[in-house]
């Protein structure tokens, strides 16, 4: 038996000696709120129930950043509970993400590992998640884990090399059903002594089991090229091979060589474009990021053309993160990575600033899409203010057979979230009227079309509060809020929801 436990015992105690000379913040925290509600679960005003919703959200924060292990971890648990018999609605909700680096043997061996659940709509053509967070329509929980370690080497200044092995699991509803999966990358990159010419290669296997899916396995394999022209400029180009395991009703092909040429334009240190355009087997691609930050300001643009699946979307995010945006804002001022974002995490929560842009677009499939996604993303801080804005456009459409969707939507709509053009965009603004107090507003729209019946929902909602800090540890924030929208019945039925909330929440 004792021989059993010696290994994983020993990784264990790797992980965690770090912590033995880090710093570790925890903090707790307990909110309460208190809303009426027209339209408690969001229905068509036929079958519109309203009431009051009592809402309690105990959580905490914890952030480590030692020289071995940086660990950051967000939890909160949501209870509920109604003056009237509401259909349709929860009882409770949670989400947590967890992210660890560890440095188990400097230069050598690191240990990635993450833990995330969240809320995602089942189709765009709905009310989506974040109009409410105790209705059921159209919403459902993701839950993901990650464990990646990573060996690496450095071949004085000719290469730097790594392999990374990732065990990874999403677990979703009836509909996405529990996949299990593994993802091995292989990469040389060239080292110091490269400064004019810099090339590398890429290799990487993806598998997964399990769900709705069934069996998949796909090998992507890429070289790439760097010159550099001046100080500001490089050209580059890439070239590889791409194979997919997937079904096609149509016989298109699923595997194909790729090639792309770009450059990289960088005339700061504060300001970066890349760009490229090429060919991959399922057609014409190019991608294109642009960042630039100030100050007080930071813009992000960025359009990529990519195959991929809900379960890979969740394994990383596609929602435009608001901190992510303040991350860039604030690089100047707070060099240190894990003390920015404490400092951005007390930030939004001391002005109410909502933690995702736009709305998460990554809708339940079980097919690989072709998914161009365009998305802007621009923070500005004022004197006395903060505006936070987010555009994006997403088309999607199916590569492989739509038949493991029809659990979804139903057989004759399975196409509905996998052929489609998602166009939205989120305003939010702070103003700050006191040193206490601050004033929100923010405006979100979407529309979503189906490519193949031009069904087109459109989503909206207009959200004013104040909030005022009456210690350190101690706000409250009163809201209203205006939701309409529509979703896919027989009916094509539409939904509008008012609501007024006060919410009181405390830090210890």
């Amino acid at each position: 038996m004792a021989k059993r436990v010696r290994a994983p015992a020993a990784l264990l105690a790797l992980v965690l000696a770090p912590t033995v000379h880090a710093e570790v913040k925890f903090t707790p925290s307990i909110s309460g709120t208190e809303t009426y509600s027209d339209n408690v679960s969001l229905r068509p005003a036929a079958s519109a129930e309203s009431g009051f919703i009592t809402e309690l959200v105990p959580a905490f924060s914890m952030y480590s950043n030692g020289p071995r292990l940086k660990l950051s971890a967000q939890y909160q648990l949501r209870l509920y509970s109604y003056s009237e018999k509401v259909s349709n609605t929860n009882d409770s909700s949670s989400q947590y993400q967890v992210n660890m680096q560890a440095k188990l043997i400097d230069q050598l061996l690191d240990l990635d590992a993450t833990a995330a659940r969240q809320t995602t709509s089942l189709s765009g053509f709905g009310p989506q998640g974040s109009d409410s967070l105790y209705s059921n329509t159209n919403r459902t929980d993701v839950s993901t884990y990650t464990v990646a370690p990573t060996l690496r080497h450095r071949f004085g200044g000719t290469a730097d090399a790594y392999v990374r092995y990732t065990r990874n699991r999403v677990e979703g509803d009836r509909v996405l059903g529990t996949t299990n999966g593994e993802t091995i990358v292989a990469n040389i990159s060239s080292g110091t002594n490269f400064s004019t010419v810099g090339w590398g290669f890429n290799a990487v296997q993806d598998a997964f089991s399990g769900g709705l899916y069934g069996d998949s396995v796909s090998q992507n394999v890429e070289a790439n090229l760097r010159y550099r022209l001046s100080y500001s400029l490089s050209l580059t180009g890439t070239g590889g091979y791409d194979k997919y395991d997937y079904s096609t009703q149509s016989g298109n092909d699923t595997k194909g060589a790729s090639y792309t040429g770009g450059f990289i334009w960088t005339p700061s240190p504060r300001t970066r474009l890349q760009m490229s355009y090429g060919k991959r087997y399922y057609g014409n691609t190019g991608t294109m990021a642009l960042s630039f930050r100030s100050h007080r300001s930071a813009v992000n643009m960025s359009y990529d053309d990519v195959v991929t699946t809900s379960r890979q979307q969740f394994l990383s995010s596609s929602a435009v993160s608001t901190a992510d945006l303040l991350d860039a804002m604030f690089a100047a001022s707070i060099p240190d990575p894990v003390q920015r974002r404490q400092a951005i995490a007390a930030y939004m929560l001391a002005n109410g600033i909502n933690p995702s842009l736009a709305n998460n677009t990554n809708y339940l499939s079980n097919v690989f899409q072709r998914q161009k996604s365009l998305r802007m993303s621009y923070a500005l801080e004022g004197a006395h203010s903060t505006s936070l804005l987010s555009v994006y456009k997403t088309r999607a459409t199916a590569l492989s057979t739509q038949t493991a969707d029809s659990d979804l939507l139903g057989q004759n709509l399975a196409f509905l979230n996998n052929n489609r053009d998602t166009t939205g965009a989120t305003a939010s603004y702070t103003r700050r009227l006191t040193q206490a107090t601050q004033a929100l507003a923010t405006i979100n729209f979407q529309t979503t079309k189906a490519l193949d019946t031009d069904l087109t929902t459109d989503n909206s909602s207009i959200r004013l509060g104040l909030t005022h800090a009456f210690d350190a540890k101690l706000r409250g924030t009163a809201e209203i809020r205006h939701v309409r929208g529509s979703y896919f019945d027989a009916g094509n039925s539409s939904y509008r929801e008012n609501a007024i909330s006060a919410t009181i929440s405390k830090q210890f």
